[in-house]
C-alpha cells in the first residue's frame, strides 16, 4: 500500500510538471503568432516596411 502511495505522489508531481511546462509552451506559442500577426497585418493593410539600412543612417535625432 505504502509504495503504491509513494508511486501515486510522484507520477502526480510529474504530471504537474508536465502540465505547468505545456501552459508556459502555450503561452509563448501564443504570443509569437500574436506577433507574427500583427506584423503581417501592418505589412499588408497599413502598408508598413522595415526602414533599408541607407535611410537608417541618415535619420538624426
Amino acid at each position: 500500500m505504502y509504495l503504491l502511495h509513494k508511486t501515486e505522489k510522484t507520477l502526480k508531481n510529474e504530471n504537474e510538471k508536465i502540465n505547468a511546462l505545456n501552459r508556459q509552451l502555450m503561452m509563448e506559442y501564443s504570443e509569437i503568432q500574436s506577433g507574427v500577426t500583427v506584423y503581417q497585418k501592418s505589412q499588408d493593410e497599413l502598408l508598413m516596411i522595415a526602414p533599408l539600412e541607407s535611410e537608417m543612417e541618415e535619420v538624426t535625432i
